[in-house]
């Protein structure tokens, strides 16, 4: 049966507009701290300002791909298209590295005052979008 044919669960579109809302949200993060201004920095401790400022731009550019794609595996797996699944594989592994060096690599976690609980939560998301659109590829759904 081909994939124009298929009649998809209801199950595959709530994942899809999930994903994009998801997605949507990171791509503002990104574009949020790629774009601080000074009175969003003056509102920011001196640890806070020194972390964003010591940020490499590797790390940025590793953060515009991990959302970007992400939300590009998104609309691909709304447009049910195949190459939804590399695009969220290159996110996970974008995700990955972010969040390993974010958490490992400095002292984010508790200069932002935060859980281990949302960077752990961001990959598991990632792996489970990543397994959805594999799965969804499998079955037939996409094209």
């Amino acid at each position: 049966m081909s994939t124009n044919q298929t009649k998809l669960p209801v199950a595959y579109w709530i994942v899809g507009v999930i994903a994009l809302l998801w997605n949507l949200a990171g791509v503002a993060n990104f574009v949020f701290q790629v774009f601080f201004t000074d009175s969003m920095v003056a509102l920011m401790s001196e640890e806070q300002k020194e972390l964003i400022m010591s940020n490499p731009m590797w790390m940025k550019l590793v953060f515009g791909i991990a959302t970007i794609l992400g939300l590009v595996g998104a609309i691909g797996l709304l447009m049910r298209k195949k190459w939804a699944v590399p695009a969220f594989l290159v996110s996970l592994i974008a995700i990955v590295i972010q969040m390993g060096y974010s958490c490992f690599g400095t002292n984010a976690l508790e200069v932002m005052e935060q859980s281990p609980i949302f960077p752990a939560m961001l990959v598991i998301f990632s792996v489970v979008l990543w397994w959805y659109s594999k799965r969804s590829d499998a079955r037939g759904f996409l094209s």
